[in-house]
């Protein structure tokens, strides 16, 4: 009888040990996906806001800006905003959710002199973003991963200069 006990008990504890193991694994693939998922959203948002032509929007929330992103000399219209927990990428009216749990997401703007501007950025100073601070928070169960990143506006960085 004592050998069943000190064996049920042995086997509870390895039978803990398994399932905290597989809660760590499990954790660490939500970790690496929600990174995974807000490196390959910014990789999109970054490469579009370097190329933008002009700012029609600018507060801390949400950026919209024109791009010619199929180079045909036309410009399309991108909004990226937060939107039920979501960051969420619009495009001639078609919307895709690019970070699924995002808690919040944040954008700030320097001019060329390396100012702050204020936001909502003022119409009449929508032409002076020369740089875009973005700031994405994701949201996993127990921890949440915030993500920044500054954007260089190439096509406007150097037309003050």
């Amino acid at each position: 009888m004592v050998v069943l006990g000190v064996a049920g008990i042995f086997l509870v504890a390895v039978q803990e040990s398994v399932i905290h193991g597989l809660r760590v694994v499990d954790v660490t693939d939500e970790r690496e996906e929600v990174q995974e998922e807000l490196a390959f959203s910014f990789e999109r948002l970054t490469r579009e806001l370097a190329q933008a032509i002009t700012f029609t929007t600018a507060d801390a929330t949400q950026v919209v800006f024109t791009v010619d992103l199929n180079e045909d000399g036309s410009a399309e219209t991108v909004d990226y905003s937060l939107s039920n927990g979501r960051l969420v990428r619009t495009e001639s009216g078609t919307s895709v959710s690019i970070v699924k749990n995002a808690q919040s997401v944040s954008f700030a703007y320097t001019d060329l002199d390396g100012n702050n501007l204020s936001t909502p950025v003022a119409s009449g100073s929508l032409d002076d973003i020369r740089v875009v601070t973005i700031s994405v928070t994701g949201d996993l169960e127990d921890e949440t991963i915030t993500v920044p990143t500054a954007v260089f506006v190439r096509n406007l960085f150097y037309a003050g200069s």
